[in-house]
């Protein structure tokens, strides 16, 4: 044989160096025998690490035995009673009553052995072929350092509270019951410290925890789609039926009611879910989940009339089957499900001056805007108490604190504690809110506990075609008593559409000349009726009746979880782009003074992170009071009753740096509501589309940015950047604590002065001009005024070169970055109320555009196709009730799945399961079987 040539393990020579080298690539006995070696090698040094850990016990055990027999300690005693224990029998545990297997974990020891090869192969024959287990080669442990730590629910609620730390000689040691500092204020029930030292302080015994038991997997995207078969699933111990309730066909019918059977359901839930647009998923899904149901039945929708069904569907009363008469659900053109159509009032101004004779007759004149589609709040809040998603809800607010385990490696004081913001039901206003409903004396003869509907509202006018003036002006309605995690994401379907607003139709150009001697209404006279309107808009929904008496008195409503509460409507947050705020509050757009939260004026805005800034913030803090609706009052008046325009000098006397205010309208007075509390801070479009992109446009930012710019420029420009994208990483964390939340405010500080460095010591050197998009939206508004016939300085001159471009600091978006940490404080995490949210339900309202006829009515048409949803989505909530689980899952925690327990002993008298996640309330457990033996109440005893 040539001494140059390779020879393989399996028998082959080779006499290449690199065909050797590809022949053991491919030759499955090389690499058995290579694996082989490795292993070996690997087990050999586990055998070495587990008998010098063995030893290394034993000998501690040993000294602390040496150590009791001279001086009786508590660790010495607890280290021999170890020893006894190990000794003794034990119980029987779920461990001990499965086959023994060599080398299987003891409950009593704690260790694993591992089996030596004569037992390995004396087990091996012993076990079936098909029984043998076979190694996955993807099945593999990650060392400690690359495994994410799974977040976890809270822990059991602890009675009586200890401010004792108890460590135990584990390697994570439990902190039981903390006490918070005195500065934090205590509560009364608190939960036990988890894993990650996190604990939850609440005002009083909460009736219920909601996330209990929740699992990771319940909050994480599930896949988009879900089996129908029922039968499978009850084999698998995930039965989605419940105890309380039976599978008749009288219970199914009931469930699909409006439809005939399940194959039109099906067919019918498939169509209203698929979007504008198919897809070979779409397709997928009508082949898997509908037709290739067992219980889809051609025969079923034979004949089906589609037209007739969506009708129905329009009639359909979620309440009580079908509308009544004079419901408004019963007509062809009604929407049903409480949506109301009527016309909104609004006063158009004349600028007729009443100087003689101040009169309102002639001062202005009503005029109807049709088209104001919208639903009552108090159905809306009875409908989402009662939705499966309630199941959800938290209706007891809590503190969250943050402790750090305690380690031997690294001991920390008992006494350190940060409180968590996160959740809106954690925040500092949902417990003040409590707290003032709890101080409130209860209603006559009404023990129920109280608890708040948090209110959370989006709004925002958006175009729905791609060519042409076609847009809609929704209104949208999140509850804060649902986690962010579920309520953040569109599929968990906690969106509630309750108005849209109409714009103002072409017809009031006519409506003015007609009293204007044939002058067109300025740009000033329809903003201020656009204005107007908004906020009629918001009267018609605030000031019902029926609205204003549960903000007063409360709601009776037996909630999703059992419980009967009586609930109180609340609006904690209003979410819009900086225009829009701005019509909420109506204060004046860029004046004076631009901010919705403080009377900074324009020329301070630059002060960002200065001392003075700080002051003005709290010294001067936007608040709605008396004296502000007196001057609302004298301006309504002087434009209304002595027929001034808008935008005259006498009313702007009164609200020079602030603007007329209607929305305190319904609530101020009698409930001290502030307005300007409500609106909250925008992350998405004051940063991320305002400050960051304003910087990175002046400076041209490209990828690779370090060295693009001369020194020192190229250093001060990474700094600011590195600032930038500093601040933005804190804004938007999605849980915070006191240490964060003061890292923020001091980056806000460092970032002001970064922007003040940028635009006085960097921006003069370079000469930056208009981008080719300024360039050519600039001409746009010109050639627009031009055709308007709206005289301006620059409609004289065309504007197609492009002009210089100064950095500016005098823009609001800039002076708001720093109120994101007292709004963080107050609110929760920045994500919890970004108009984000309201952006991706957007995409929903477009889609009904686009299926619809686009006509004059998409609005309502639009309105239509969202309450089919919804309804479609309830039938498949009353069919999974009864057992029967068809179309798409919905992204909510699923409280329906339970294993069965294991077979109960002879001479055990019950069971419990340790899973919190299904339960049953106890007081309708007893209403439902009030003939149970063992529910019954014995007497007391004979003596």
């Amino acid at each position: 044989m040539d001494r140059n040539a390779f020879r393989c393990i399996c028998g082959r020579t080779l006499m290449d160096a690199g065909g050797y080298r590809r022949h053991q690539s491919a030759c499955k006995m090389s690499k058995t025998s290579i694996t082989g070696a490795a292993e070996r090698f690997r087990a050999a040094a586990r055998e070495r690490k587990r008998r010098e850990a063995i030893e290394k016990e034993e000998k501690a055990l040993a000294a602390v035995a040496d150590d009791n027999s001279e001086d009786c300690n508590p660790v010495g005693e607890m280290a021999l009673l170890t020893l006894a224990l190990h000794k003794q029998p034990q119980e029987e545990t779920f461990l001990d009553v499965l086959p023994r297997i060599p080398g299987l974990q003891s409950a009593a020891s704690g260790r694993v052995r591992r089996l030596t090869e004569k037992e390995t192969e004396t087990y091996l024959e012993n076990v079936p072929p098909g029984a043998r287990p076979k190694r996955s080669g993807a099945a593999r442990r990650l060392p400690g350092r690359f495994r994410d730590a799974i977040p976890e629910g809270p822990s059991p609620l602890q009675q009586t509270p200890s401010p004792q730390v108890v460590e135990e000689s584990t390697e994570t040691p439990v902190a039981t019951s903390p006490a918070p500092p005195d500065k934090q204020g205590s509560m009364g029930w608190r939960t036990m410290p988890n894993s990650f030292g996190v604990f939850r302080e609440y005002l009083k015994r909460p009736l219920r925890i909601p996330d209990v038991g929740v699992q990771v997997d319940d909050l994480v995207l599930e896949s988009e789609h879900t089996g129908v078969d029922a039968g499978n699933n009850a084999e698998q111990g995930n039965s989605p039926v419940r105890p309380e309730q039976g599978n008749s066909p009288a219970r199914l019918q009931e469930a699909l009611d409006p439809f005939a059977n399940l194959s039109s359901l099906m067919l019918a839930h498939w169509f209203h879910n698929c979007g504008e647009r198919m897809s070979r998923e779409r397709l997928r899904s009508l082949v898997v989940e509908v037709l290739g149901s067992e219980h889809f039945s051609l025969m079923d929708v034979k004949g089906l009339n589609v037209t007739k069904l969506d009708i129905a569907l329009d009639k359909f009363n979620t309440s009580g089957g079908r509308d009544r008469e004079g419901s408004g659900g019963n007509s062809p053109d009604g929407v049903g499900d409480g949506w109301i159509e009527e016309a909104v009032r609004i006063e158009v101004p004349t600028g007729v001056k009443q100087l003689s004779n101040p009169s309102a007759a002639t001062a202005s004149k009503p005029f109807n805007v049709p088209g104001l589609l919208r639903r009552p709040l108090v159905q809306v809040i009875k409908a989402a108490c009662q939705e499966a998603t309630a199941q959800d809800f938290h209706f007891e607010p809590f503190k969250s604190f943050h402790t750090a385990p305690s380690r031997p490696s690294c001991p920390s004081p008992p006494s350190h504690f940060q409180r968590i913001h996160d959740e809106l039901y954690s925040s500092d206003a949902w417990l003040k809110e409590q707290s003032k409903l709890d101080a409130q004396p209860n209603e006559p003869g009404c023990e129920l506990p109280k608890a708040i509907a948090a209110m959370m509202f989006w709004s925002d006018a958006t175009h729905v075609s791609q060519f042409g003036q076609s847009k809609m002006w929704p209104i949208y309605l999140y509850f804060g008593n649902l986690s962010k995690w579920l309520r953040c994401k569109p599929r968990s379907r906690a969106c509630h559409h309750v108005a849209h607003i109409p714009s103002l139709p072409d017809d009031i150009q006519d409506f003015i000349r007609d009293f204007a001697n044939g002058k067109s209404g300025s740009a000033e006279l329809l903003r201020h009726c656009k204005r107007d309107l908004f906020h009629a808009v918001w009267e018609h929904l605030l000031l019902d009746p029926e609205f204003l008496h549960a903000y007063q008195h409360g709601i009776v409503i037996e909630c999703a979880d059992g419980i009967v509460r009586r609930v109180y409507p609340r609006i904690f947050t209003y979410s819009a782009d900086y225009p829009e705020k701005v019509l909420v509050a109506t204060i004046r757009d860029l004046g004076t003074c631009p901010c919705l939260f403080c009377l900074v004026t324009l020329d301070d805005i630059p002060q960002l992170g200065q001392a003075a800034d700080q002051r003005t913030r709290v010294d001067k803090k936007r608040c709605e009071s008396d004296k502000r609706i007196q001057n609302v009052g004298s301006a309504r008046k002087i434009i209304y009753n002595h027929g001034y325009a808008p935008g005259n000098d006498r009313s702007d006397f009164f609200l020079k740096d602030e603007s007329l205010n209607a929305f305190s309208k319904a609530l101020f007075r009698d409930f001290g509501f502030d307005v300007f509390a409500m609106l909250v801070v925008d992350l998405m479009h004051e940063f991320e589309l305002g400050v960051w992109k304003a910087v990175l446009i002046h400076i041209c930012i490209i990828p690779c940015i370090e060295g693009l710019f001369p020194e020192p420029y190229n250093s001060d420009i990474i700094r600011l950047l590195h600032t930038l994208a500093l601040w933005h990483g804190l804004a938007k964390l999605r849980q915070h604590t006191d240490t964060t939340l003061e890292y923020l405010d001091k980056v806000t500080r460092k970032l002001g002065k970064e922007l003040r460095f940028f635009a006085a010591h960097v921006c003069p050197h370079f000469d930056a001009k208009e981008t080719p998009q300024e360039v050519a939206a600039q001409n746009r508004r010109i050639l627009a005024q031009r055709k308007k016939g709206v005289r301006c300085e620059s409609s004289t001159a065309t504007a197609s070169a492009a002009q210089p471009k100064i950095f500016n600091l005098k823009t609001i978006k800039i002076h708001l970055l720093g109120h994101y940490p007292a709004a963080i404080c107050r609110y929760g995490t920045t994500d919890s109320y970004s108009t984000q949210i309201g952006e991706l339900e957007h995409r929903v309202v477009k889609s009904y555009y686009r299926r619809g006829n686009k006509r004059r009515s998409y609005v309502k048409s639009a309105v239509r196709m969202h309450r089919r949803g919804q309804l479609l989505h309830r039938a498949v909530d009353r069919l999974k009730d009864v057992g029967v689980t068809v179309g798409h899952k919905a992204h909510s925690v699923d409280r329906t799945s339970s294993v069965p327990l294991p077979p109960l002993q002879p001479d055990k008298h019950y069971q419990i399961a340790k899973s919190e996640k299904v339960w049953l309330h106890i007081t309708k457990f007893i209403q439902n079987n009030p003939h149970e033996p063992a529910l019954k109440v014995m007497g007391p005893a004979a003596p």
